[in-house]
């Protein structure tokens, strides 16, 4: 069997670190179970599929093309976005 090699962050390190151990598990055996859901989670794509996603990113876009939003960057920069998103974590996988 060969290995790969992938990088995530620190934070999400220690997560899989702390649901390997809640469940009695090896870091290899929690990822394989993780992967076993990503066709549900990334289904395979074809050139039909991506370009449609494409076309609708592109139109999205062309409709907000026009909006300024004052101070974009501090508003990005507000730590309550990502207290607000702490609950997305993989906890509830």
């Amino acid at each position: 069997m060969q290995n790969y090699t992938i990088e995530v962050s620190g934070p999400i390190y220690h997560q899989l670190i702390q649901q390997a151990s809640n469940q009695n598990s090896s870091m290899d055996n929690l990822l394989e179970q993780l992967l076993a859901f990503a066709p549900l989670i990334w289904p395979e794509t074809d050139d039909t599929t991506t370009e449609n996603a494409l076309m609708a990113v592109h139109r999205l876009s062309m409709i907000f093309v026009d909006i300024e939003v004052d101070h974009i960057d501090e508003i990005l920069d507000d730590p309550m976005i990502e207290l607000a998103n702490a609950d997305l974590g993989i906890e509830a996988l």
